[in-house]
């Protein structure tokens, strides 16, 4: 096992034959400790505060070894329960040399040197036997001698001395170099002095129990005792006296105490202490508990049942006078000032201030709230502690100032003329320019609840408590005072020898011995600051770990941890044997915003860090002043692969191609919409310009259908203009003639005239579709002559009023199948405008049969075209549009018959005729 001041570690894993081991042999200084297993068939090297085992096979270090074929048993230990056989050889190995035993005789042997040792010695003495350097020494109780052996020379040492006492017991081991003497169950240490050893403890019933191993801690001041059947036990040397009535029932708790002598103390109940005990007793009264203390004359004073009690030195402490004071409750003394208390335990409350120790009439008087506990003189201003604060009162003017909320006990004033305030539950403060300063509590809170201040000459406060004694550097606290710097606390407690760990309220007193003495409640603590040492580690170890609750793993400034590791345990290690209240061990991960924060344990947690690698830093303090020991170790949290940097890449380029991949499908979709409104926009687009184009068409339709209109009722009016105006003239004229016979022929006319034109009228419907339809040929063929002969007719009468003959000379034979309504608007517009021009002559109508078309030739004697009016028509009848209908020049006839000659794909001309008159020429392609 391994204990390292806090916890037992035990090794029982090794793959030996078995776990029954011996002595540790080897060098501490060398960190090279060996311990062999029953009948040394193993061997363990514990190195660098680990086990292992060592397969090396190798004799060194072996208990039993062969030597000129004869077997010595190495002695490493002498132990109160070794037993040494008459028939074994036994040796000692030294660095000069080796000392072998036989049951009458010494050998020392050395590299060329053999010494045989005349002493009278048998195996027995072996039990007396202890090294101290390169001497073997051995002692002999019965004759009351040493035996000193170096190198072979022998020296003999008589006289009655503790180390030869018979009821010495003698323990030496050879690998820590140490040996005790245990007398009377005194244990004492062999060092310098050989002759006389350090007396260490006086361990009771130590006798009772077969004591196998003893080790001193010279650093931490503990003795180390093995038992075989009563365990490990932990003895602590300390330095502190406990001091106590040892009468039955006698009650140890001493709220009031004085210093008495230059080493002891004494009560209110006039019981004089020492660190021993008691060392007398006074007949004070038994009642005074509270308060005590000396007058000018030595004399001392304390209160009982309303009394002040004064008993007088020069009587040696053995009579008293007395003074009754109503409501009487403490008694003070300040400096060159007395007080006194009295309470109703209420609200009245008075301090009565004297500046004599007579107590007749006070100089001055105050009342207060709270019961008073303490007071205190500086010289021109006093202190006064109440249960309800602290008062501060100038002498001068009687003015107060009151420092409320805390509950006083003590007033302290150090030498360095600072006041110190102790507090019931609130901690304790300083009083320093009319300021009440809280100090910080120690980690457990215990000093919320201090007693009472004493400072040594090293400049240590040591402080009282309901839970244990605190030493603290002075400087520590007024730097605390200035700047919030940390303060370190050394407890002792229990362990450290106590009774109890609670303290009383009354106060500590410096004897002039350099002693401390402290009431506790039980029984007083005296000690020497001097001799009281403070312990701390001098090294930490962090190489051990258990992650989650499995076997310890160790590791080398660096833990990996897996990436599904649930909980790591940081097994710190630091060597400390003075209570884990004094152990501060702090920790934080570098470069993080955290404070240093305390471990309680000496285990450090490590769950819920992300994958990463950290560095943890650690720091033990290893001096009273603050001063620290820094170690770190890196941890590394392995990441599952979709914590890694590659998977974070990775992660990264598929959310850029992802984001690339949605822009685009994005893009696509806003294309795809885009084309999708521009095949809209396109389509409507069609939609408008077809749309248009249909306005346009209609536009165009509803612009040819006027035209059409207006050409319909222009070739109308043209057409029928002459025949009305022919009827009108017949009119006119038989309305001014009153021949009877006369009258019956312009009426024969007219009613001839007026049945043709009727009949023409008959047929305007037709005229609808010269235009519009574009029906060019009829289904059948039809003679001209016929359509000629209708025209003849309807101008017949006409042509007779201006005394023209109209001769139709068109074969019968002549046969068309142009649409009929053409060519009778064709006839009847030529025709008109022959006859219009045509007086007294005649109209020749013929036609001719040529090689694919027929010629209709229709002649007149009349007044003829001009050639410019021949060129214009020729011309039109070359490049006429139908525009040409509304751009005429002449008249509208020809334009009409050039229109529909067009749309018949025929030919017209126009010449002169001879002598006089127009020849007009229709070419009519046959079909």
């Amino acid at each position: 096992m391994k204990y390292d001041g806090l916890n037992f570690t035990t090794f029982n894993e090794f793959p030996i034959s078995n776990l029954f081991f011996g002595n540790f042999l080897g060098k501490i200084e060398d960190d090279n400790i060996i311990v062999y297993n029953n009948f040394e068939k193993e061997k363990i090297l514990i190195r660098g505060r680990v086990p292992k085992v060592l397969n090396t096979k190798d004799n060194m270090y072996k208990v039993f070894s062969k030597k000129k074929g004869v077997y010595l048993k190495k002695i490493i230990k002498n132990d109160l329960v070794s037993s040494y056989e008459k028939s074994i050889q036994y040796s000692i190995q030294l660095k000069s040399g080796m000392y072998i035993f036989t049951n009458n005789s010494i050998n020392y042997t050395e590299k060329n040197k053999s010494v045989r040792i005349i002493i009278p010695f048998s195996n027995q003495a072996l039990h007396n036997v202890f090294v101290k350097g390169s001497t073997l020494y051995i002692t002999d109780p019965m004759n009351r001698k040493i035996y000193a052996l170096n190198r072979g020379v022998t020296n003999i040492y008589s006289g009655s001395i503790l180390l030869n006492d018979p009821t010495t017991k003698i323990y030496w081991h050879q690998t820590t170099d140490q040996t005790f003497f245990i007398n009377q169950n005194n244990i004492y240490i062999l060092e310098n002095n050989v002759i006389k050893p350090r007396f260490l403890v006086k361990y009771n019933d130590l006798g009772n129990y077969p004591i196998s191993s003893l080790y001193y801690d010279k650093k931490v001041n503990k003795l180390y005792i093995g038992t075989v059947n009563n365990g490990l036990n932990i003895v602590d040397l300390n330095q502190f006296y406990i001091a106590k009535d040892d009468t039955p029932f006698a009650n140890n708790v001493f709220y009031a105490t004085i210093p008495f002598s230059k080493n002891t103390v004494i009560t209110a109940n006039g019981l004089e202490f020492s660190k021993e005990g008691i060392s007398k007793r006074y007949l004070f009264s038994k009642q005074g508990k509270y308060c005590l203390l000396y007058d000018d004359k030595k004399n001392i004073v304390f209160t009982n049942k309303g009394y002040i009690i004064r008993f007088r030195s020069k009587d040696y402490y053995q009579k008293s006078d007395s003074l009754y004071i109503r409501d009487l409750d403490q008694v003070f003394k300040s400096n060159s000032l007395y007080s006194y208390s009295t309470t109703d335990f209420i609200n009245n409350n008075y301090l009565y201030i004297f500046k004599n120790d007579q107590f007749k009439k006070p100089d001055y008087c105050y009342k207060f709230k709270g019961v008073i506990n303490s007071f205190i003189n500086d010289g021109q201003n006093i202190l006064v502690g109440c249960t309800n604060g602290l008062y501060q009162i100038s002498l001068k003017n009687n003015k107060q100032k009151i420092f409320p909320g805390i509950y006083v006990k003590n007033i302290i004033s150090t030498k360095d003329g600072n006041i110190w305030v102790t507090s019931n539950k609130n901690g304790f403060f300083l009083f320093r320019n009319n300021k009440l300063i809280k100090m910080p509590n120690d980690p457990h809170n215990f000093l919320s609840s201090a007693h009472y201040i004493l400072e040594d000459k090293h400049g240590y406060f040591w402080i009282s408590s309901n839970n244990g004694l605190f030493k603290v550097k002075k400087r520590q606290l007024l730097q605390y005072a200035y700047k919030k710097t940390p303060v370190f606390y050394y407890r002792f407690s229990k362990r450290d020898g106590f009774l109890t760990n609670e303290f009383n309220n009354s106060a500590a007193h410096i004897l002039d011995n350099g002693e401390f003495a402290f009431p506790s409640m039980n029984g007083f603590v005296f000690f020497d600051p001097n001799t009281i040492k403070s312990y701390y580690p001098q090294n930490i170890y962090i190489d051990k770990a258990k992650i989650n609750d499995s076997t310890v793993k160790y590791f080398k400034d660096t833990l990996t941890l897996k990436s599904d590791y649930k909980l790591a345990e940081l097994l710190i290690e630091a060597p400390y044997y003075s209570g884990l209240d004094n152990l501060y061990i702090e920790t934080k991960i570098r470069n993080s915003k955290q404070n240093w924060e305390r471990l309680k344990d000496n285990r450090f947690l490590i769950k819920g860090l992300f994958p990463g690698e950290y560095e943890l830093q650690f720091r033990v303090l290893v001096s009273p002043e603050g001063k620290f020991l820094y170690k770190k170790i890196n941890i590394i949290i392995e990441a599952h692969f979709y914590q890694t940097l590659l998977f974070k890449i990775l992660l990264a380029i598929v959310f850029i191609l992802l984001i690339i991949w949605v822009i685009k499908m994005r893009t696509n979709l806003l294309k795809s919409k885009n084309k999708s409104l521009e095949k809209l926009v396109v389509e409507k687009e069609n939609v408008l310009k077809k749309t248009s184009e249909d306005l346009v068409v209609i536009r165009e339709i509803l612009k040819n259908e006027t035209e059409y209109q207006k050409k319909i009722i222009e070739t109308i009016s043209h057409d029928i203009a002459t025949p009305i105006k022919y009827l009108s003239y017949l009119s006119k004229n038989l309305h001014e003639l009153e021949d009877i016979q006369s009258q019956k022929k312009y009426l024969d006319s007219i009613y001839k005239s007026s049945k043709e034109v009727y009949k023409f009228t008959l047929n305007l419907k037709e005229y609808s579709s010269l235009y519009r339809d574009d029906k060019i040929y009829e289904e059948n063929e039809y003679p001209i002559s016929e359509i000629i002969e209708v025209k003849r007719n309807l101008f017949q009468e006409l042509s007779l009023l201006n005394n023209t003959v109209i001769y139709n000379k068109v074969n019968q034979d002549t046969m068309t199948s142009i649409n009929k309504n053409i060519i009778l608007a064709i006839i009847h517009n030529l025709l008109d405008n022959s006859l219009k021009n045509t007086k007294s002559g005649m109209i020749i109508i013929e036609s001719n049969i040529g090689q694919g078309y027929t010629e209709i030739k229709i002649s007149d004697t009349g007044i003829g075209m001009s050639d410019e009016q021949i060129d214009y028509y020729m011309n039109l009848s070359r490049n006429f549009r139908s525009d040409d209908l509304f751009l005429k020049k002449y008249g509208l006839g020809l334009h009409m018959v050039i229109h529909f000659i067009k749309k018949i794909d025929a030919r017209i001309s126009f010449s002169k005729n001879q002598p006089k008159g127009t020849i007009t020429s229709i070419i009519i392609k046959n079909r």
